[in-house]
């Protein structure tokens, strides 16, 4: 048992001093978080407007264009922007219980 107590000392100056089975978010920690929820609600936005951009050209095709790859980027773009809007409720629930 002698043994164990500098082996203990040892591990939590490696850790920061900070006891290790207490995993308390710092300042950092939240605003990492909230850094997180702000990129993706802002590559949901940007994929938004991309989605907008690419329906209003292919409005402005010609009658009979083959619109088939267009249609295609279409259903990428709004898959990408599903899975990031997925993603947002996760996140910002990870957040906010690191604010309790």
């Amino acid at each position: 048992m002698r043994r164990a107590l500098p082996l203990c000392a040892l591990l939590l100056a490696a850790c920061g001093g900070r006891d290790t089975k207490v995993n308390t978010p710092t300042d950092a920690d939240r605003a990492q978080c909230r850094a997180t929820v702000a990129a993706i609600e802002a590559r949901i936005a940007a994929l938004t407007e991309e989605k907008r951009q690419v329906q209003h050209n292919k409005s402005q095709l010609p009658p009979g264009y083959d619109t088939a790859s267009i249609d295609q980027t279409l259903a990428q773009i709004q898959s990408e922007i599903d899975s990031r809007a997925a993603a947002l409720p996760g996140q910002k629930a990870r957040c906010a219980a690191m604010d309790e």
